[in-house]
């Protein structure tokens, strides 16, 4: 549940950025196309600021909580 733990998802977001930008990083040194890259990061930050948004609204809604942990199920 590393979404109550905002360290732990920002740990985990710059763990996908890092990799992201050793990917790109690589793709450079060998030539090839990196235009794809930017949607990625962009993909991830909304990605995680999305995460962070929806649990945000949970925390603060406990029954609107146990209905989606059950839809989960």
């Amino acid at each position: 549940r590393f979404h109550e733990d905002k360290h732990m998802l920002e740990a985990v977001k710059a763990f996908f950025q890092e990799r992201l930008d050793q990917y790109a990083l690589d793709r450079v040194y060998e030539g090839k196309d990196t235009t794809g890259i930017a949607n990625a990061k962009e993909a991830i930050d909304n990605a995680f600021t999305e995460i962070a948004e929806k649990f945000e609204t949970l925390k603060d809604n406990p029954e609107q909580s146990s209905r989606w942990k059950r839809k989960r199920k």
